[in-house]
């Protein structure tokens, strides 16, 4: 076995230095679940909040997990295939409207994604799924974006009394 790997079920998990040395002076002791080293599957504990906004305006997600290690956060839009099943596309992919980003922290051991989607279009109405997956597990959670189409519903501009035809 290499330095600093892990035996058991984290076996050929490459950790931080702090927990290879922690490991190798505890030889033949399991870290506790209190351990920072200790790998943790992704838990969502800020899920995104479902949003209503009309045609033109910008609308942001965001998505708070907890995991160790950090896990790898990614947003998707769940879309229907020609077939009629469900698909998910991986965001932004082509779209030049939607803005992706992934950070560290508020707290130690987690990560928090934002997606924003300026300016807001009818097609940009559905379901989005944050998901997190790290070494140990994967967790996701979704949130729907109503869109309004503003366009259907400005009034026809009537002339005025004195205006000439």
């Amino acid at each position: 076995m290499a330095a600093g790997a892990w035996n058991g079920p984290w076996e050929g998990a490459v950790r931080p230095k702090l927990c290879h040395r922690r490991r190798w002076r505890n030889l033949g002791t399991r870290p506790s679940p209190l351990d920072p080293c200790f790998p943790i599957a992704p838990v969502v504990v800020v899920p995104p909040r479902s949003v209503h906004n009309v045609t033109g305006a910008q609308v942001g997600l965001s998505c708070e997990v907890r995991a160790v290690p950090t896990p790898v956060i990614t947003w998707r839009k769940v879309t229907k295939s020609p077939e009629g099943t469900q698909a998910l596309e991986e965001l932004p992919g082509d779209h030049v409207n939607i803005a992706v980003l992934v950070r560290g922290g508020p707290s130690d051991h987690e990560a928090t994604a934002w997606i924003l989607i300026n300016p807001l279009r009818k097609e940009d109405e559905g379901v989005y799924q944050c998901h997190a997956a790290n070494m140990v597990g994967e967790a996701e959670s979704h949130s729907t974006v109503t869109v309004l189409d503003l366009s259907k519903y400005r009034s026809f501009r009537f002339p005025a009394p004195d205006d000439r035809m």
